[in-house]
Protein backbone atom coordinates (compact mmCIF):
# COMPACT_ATOMS: atom_id res chain seq x y z
CA UNK A 1 0.00 0.00 0.00
CA UNK A 2 2.93 2.33 0.69
CA UNK A 3 4.14 1.90 -2.88
CA UNK A 4 0.74 2.93 -4.21
CA UNK A 5 0.85 6.00 -2.00
CA UNK A 6 4.40 6.73 -3.21
CA UNK A 7 3.29 6.55 -6.86
CA UNK A 8 0.43 8.89 -6.08
CA UNK A 9 2.80 11.39 -4.43
CA UNK A 10 5.24 11.20 -7.37
CA UNK A 11 2.37 12.05 -9.71
CA UNK A 12 1.37 14.96 -7.47
CA UNK A 13 4.96 16.20 -7.59
CA UNK A 14 5.02 16.03 -11.38
CA UNK A 15 1.66 17.79 -11.53
CA UNK A 16 3.17 20.67 -9.58
CA UNK A 17 6.22 20.71 -11.87
CA UNK A 18 3.86 20.73 -14.85
CA UNK A 19 2.02 23.75 -13.45
CA UNK A 20 5.36 25.59 -13.38
CA UNK A 21 6.18 24.48 -16.92
CA UNK A 22 2.75 25.57 -18.08
CA UNK A 23 3.88 29.17 -17.63
CA UNK A 24 3.69 30.98 -20.99
CA UNK A 25 7.08 32.63 -20.44
CA UNK A 26 8.81 29.22 -20.62
CA UNK A 27 9.29 27.94 -24.16
CA UNK A 28 9.86 24.25 -23.38
CA UNK A 29 6.95 22.48 -25.06
CA UNK A 30 7.96 18.83 -24.71
CA UNK A 31 8.83 18.87 -20.99
CA UNK A 32 5.21 18.63 -19.69
CA UNK A 33 4.40 15.82 -22.11
CA UNK A 34 7.51 13.92 -21.09
CA UNK A 35 6.66 14.33 -17.40
CA UNK A 36 3.08 13.21 -18.06
CA UNK A 37 4.15 10.02 -19.83
CA UNK A 38 6.88 9.41 -17.26
CA UNK A 39 4.14 9.33 -14.62
CA UNK A 40 2.27 6.89 -16.86
CA UNK A 41 5.30 4.58 -16.87
CA UNK A 42 5.62 4.72 -13.09
CA UNK A 43 1.94 3.88 -12.63
CA UNK A 44 2.20 1.09 -15.23
CA UNK A 45 5.24 -0.39 -13.49
CA UNK A 46 3.41 -0.55 -10.16
CA UNK A 47 0.29 -1.91 -11.86
CA UNK A 48 2.24 -4.79 -13.39
CA UNK A 49 4.49 -5.69 -10.46
CA UNK A 50 1.97 -5.33 -7.64
CA UNK A 51 1.33 -8.37 -5.52
CA UNK A 52 -2.05 -9.26 -4.07
CA UNK A 53 -3.53 -5.79 -4.62
CA UNK A 54 -7.12 -5.97 -5.76
CA UNK A 55 -9.71 -8.51 -4.77
CA UNK A 56 -9.56 -10.29 -8.17
CA UNK A 57 -5.76 -10.53 -8.15
CA UNK A 58 -5.58 -14.15 -7.02
CA UNK A 59 -8.39 -15.13 -9.38
CA UNK A 60 -6.51 -13.76 -12.38
CA UNK A 61 -3.24 -15.21 -11.10
CA UNK A 62 -4.68 -18.72 -10.66
CA UNK A 63 -6.57 -18.64 -13.96
CA UNK A 64 -3.39 -17.86 -15.86
CA UNK A 65 -1.46 -20.67 -14.19
CA UNK A 66 -4.31 -23.21 -13.98
CA UNK A 67 -7.18 -22.34 -16.36
CA UNK A 68 -10.44 -24.22 -15.86
CA UNK A 69 -13.34 -25.12 -18.12
CA UNK A 70 -15.48 -22.66 -16.18
CA UNK A 71 -13.20 -19.84 -17.35
CA UNK A 72 -13.50 -20.84 -21.00
CA UNK A 73 -17.30 -20.94 -20.83
CA UNK A 74 -17.90 -17.80 -18.75
CA UNK A 75 -15.24 -15.28 -19.69
CA UNK A 76 -15.25 -13.10 -22.77
CA UNK A 77 -13.13 -13.88 -25.88
CA UNK A 78 -10.37 -11.29 -25.32
CA UNK A 79 -9.95 -12.34 -21.70
CA UNK A 80 -9.78 -16.03 -22.63
CA UNK A 81 -7.23 -15.25 -25.35
CA UNK A 82 -5.01 -13.35 -22.90
CA UNK A 83 -5.32 -16.14 -20.32
CA UNK A 84 -4.28 -18.73 -22.95
CA UNK A 85 -1.42 -16.57 -24.19
CA UNK A 86 -0.07 -15.84 -20.71
CA UNK A 87 -0.73 -19.42 -19.61
CA UNK A 88 1.45 -20.63 -22.47
CA UNK A 89 4.31 -18.57 -21.03
CA UNK A 90 3.23 -19.38 -17.43
CA UNK A 91 3.44 -15.67 -16.67
CA UNK A 92 0.74 -13.92 -14.67
CA UNK A 93 2.90 -10.78 -14.84
CA UNK A 94 2.45 -10.76 -18.60
CA UNK A 95 -1.32 -10.90 -18.06
CA UNK A 96 -1.20 -7.95 -15.66
CA UNK A 97 1.13 -6.15 -18.05
CA UNK A 98 -1.16 -6.55 -21.05
CA UNK A 99 -4.25 -5.45 -19.15
CA UNK A 100 -2.44 -2.70 -17.24
CA UNK A 101 -0.92 -1.25 -20.42
CA UNK A 102 -4.17 -1.39 -22.38
CA UNK A 103 -6.22 0.24 -19.62
CA UNK A 104 -3.72 2.88 -18.58
CA UNK A 105 -2.59 3.79 -22.09
CA UNK A 106 -6.17 4.29 -23.25
CA UNK A 107 -7.08 6.36 -20.18
CA UNK A 108 -3.91 8.48 -20.27
CA UNK A 109 -4.23 9.05 -24.04
CA UNK A 110 -7.88 10.07 -23.68
CA UNK A 111 -6.99 12.41 -20.83
CA UNK A 112 -4.15 13.93 -22.88
CA UNK A 113 -6.43 14.41 -25.88
CA UNK A 114 -9.53 15.84 -24.21
CA UNK A 115 -8.51 17.35 -20.89
CA UNK A 116 -7.65 20.99 -20.37
CA UNK A 117 -5.30 19.97 -17.55
CA UNK A 118 -3.98 16.44 -18.16
CA UNK A 119 -2.10 16.14 -14.87
CA UNK A 120 -5.10 17.19 -12.83
CA UNK A 121 -7.25 14.67 -14.69
CA UNK A 122 -4.62 11.97 -14.15
CA UNK A 123 -4.61 12.78 -10.43
CA UNK A 124 -8.40 12.41 -10.36
CA UNK A 125 -8.12 9.06 -12.15
CA UNK A 126 -5.44 7.86 -9.72
CA UNK A 127 -7.42 9.09 -6.72
CA UNK A 128 -10.78 7.64 -7.65
CA UNK A 129 -10.42 4.87 -10.21
CA UNK A 130 -6.91 3.43 -10.35
CA UNK A 131 -7.32 1.08 -7.39
CA UNK A 132 -10.59 -0.12 -8.87
CA UNK A 133 -8.85 -0.85 -12.16
CA UNK A 134 -6.46 -3.13 -10.28
CA UNK A 135 -9.37 -5.30 -9.15
CA UNK A 136 -11.84 -5.52 -12.01
CA UNK A 137 -9.49 -5.38 -14.97
CA UNK A 138 -11.85 -6.86 -17.55
CA UNK A 139 -14.52 -4.25 -16.81
CA UNK A 140 -12.01 -1.40 -16.82
CA UNK A 141 -10.63 -2.51 -20.16
CA UNK A 142 -14.16 -2.44 -21.57
CA UNK A 143 -14.67 1.06 -20.11
CA UNK A 144 -11.34 2.23 -21.53
CA UNK A 145 -12.33 1.02 -25.01
CA UNK A 146 -15.69 2.78 -24.71
CA UNK A 147 -13.98 6.01 -23.62
CA UNK A 148 -11.62 5.62 -26.56
CA UNK A 149 -14.70 5.52 -28.80
CA UNK A 150 -16.00 8.86 -27.55
CA UNK A 151 -14.29 10.53 -30.49
CA UNK A 152 -16.62 8.61 -32.81
CA UNK A 153 -19.63 9.85 -30.89
CA UNK A 154 -18.41 13.42 -31.35
CA UNK A 155 -17.85 12.74 -35.07
CA UNK A 156 -21.30 11.10 -35.29
CA UNK A 157 -19.72 7.96 -36.77
CA UNK A 158 -22.15 5.30 -35.55
CA UNK A 159 -20.49 2.34 -37.33
CA UNK A 160 -17.06 3.08 -35.85
CA UNK A 161 -18.57 3.49 -32.41
CA UNK A 162 -20.46 0.19 -32.75
CA UNK A 163 -17.12 -1.48 -33.57
CA UNK A 164 -15.68 0.00 -30.36
CA UNK A 165 -18.66 -1.35 -28.41
CA UNK A 166 -18.17 -4.81 -29.94
CA UNK A 167 -14.46 -4.80 -29.03
CA UNK A 168 -15.36 -3.64 -25.52
CA UNK A 169 -17.94 -6.44 -25.26
CA UNK A 170 -15.18 -8.91 -26.12
CA UNK A 171 -13.51 -7.79 -22.90
CA UNK A 172 -16.66 -7.68 -20.76
CA UNK A 173 -20.24 -8.22 -21.85
CA UNK A 174 -21.60 -5.36 -19.78
CA UNK A 175 -20.10 -2.95 -22.31
CA UNK A 176 -23.20 -3.46 -24.46
CA UNK A 177 -24.71 -0.61 -22.45
CA UNK A 178 -22.31 1.64 -24.37
CA UNK A 179 -24.69 1.65 -27.32
CA UNK A 180 -27.06 3.81 -25.30
CA UNK A 181 -24.31 6.39 -24.74
CA UNK A 182 -24.25 7.21 -28.45
CA UNK A 183 -27.93 8.10 -28.50
CA UNK A 184 -27.87 9.89 -25.14
CA UNK A 185 -25.00 12.10 -26.28
CA UNK A 186 -26.70 13.05 -29.52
Amino acid sequence: MYILLFVYLITLFYAEVFQQWNNSSISIKSAPRFAYWFCFLIVLFVTIFRFDVGYDYLTYYENVLHPSDWLYHNWEPISVFFVKLCGFFQSPLLFFGIYGFAILFAIYKIIERYSISPFDSAIIFLSLYWLGSLSTMRQYLACAVLFWGIRYIRQKALLKYIICVIVACCSHYTAIIGIAIYFLYN
